[in-house]
């Protein structure tokens, strides 16, 4: 029986194809973790601004007075800072959207009686309906700078963000897990000896 020993040789169609793929897993992982820094950025472009505890006095919804299919939540609070009490309307993070029971859920923990309200009254004759809070303890951020700008911070809107941040944290880790082991791997794989004949 004769046997032919052949020296071991590159298969060049394999080792590319876990190159590619590990190249898009690491372009997808990174790409992922990128967008949970920058979407902080964008949820809290205000870093510098300061928490203090405030006070809602009212809560509601309305047509948004610029596109009138959307709808946004409307608020007005009070904080006392140095001995002075600043009003404030401003809303921090996503308030807005088109769809109104997703607006009126913001308002619900803040409000309750804004679960009874039929969203179909809401109109361009009747564009906004708002709640009453007694003196609900609210975060607010204002600017060291200028105490009178400030801005409402949702707690649920914060929460939705960190569950947001922490699943796209978790796949792009994946990926990048991914394309590390295809990077190792199409190495010894790529060289297959030939089969004595």
């Amino acid at each position: 029986m004769l046997e032919m020993n052949a020296s071991p040789k590159f298969d060049f169609a394999l080792f590319r194809l876990m190159l590619a793929l590990g190249l898009f897993c690491a372009i997808v992982g990174g790409s992922m973790l990128w967008f949970t820094g920058a979407l902080a950025g964008w949820s809290n472009p205000q870093r510098e601004w300061v928490a203090i505890e405030g006070h809602l006095l009212e809560a509601g919804i309305r047509l948004a007075p610029a596109t009138p299919d959307k709808f946004e939540m409307i608020a007005r609070y009070e904080y006392k800072l140095d001995g002075r009490i600043y009003h404030g309307s401003k809303i921090a993070g996503v308030h807005a959207s088109k769809s109104a029971a997703d607006v009126r859920a913001l308002i619900v923990p803040l409000a309750p009686e804004a679960a009874e309200f039929s969203l179909q009254d809401l109109s361009e004759l009747n564009p906004q309906r708002s709640w009453s809070v007694a003196y609900r303890p609210v975060t607010v951020h204002y600017s060291p700078e200028d105490p009178a700008h400030a801005e409402l911070v949702l707690e649920r809107t914060a929460a939705g963000a960190s569950i947001l941040d922490w699943a796209v944290r978790i796949f792009g880790a994946m990926f990048l897990f991914t394309a590390a082991a295809l990077f190792i791997g199409s190495v010894p794989v790529s060289r297959r000896a030939a089969a004595p004949l």
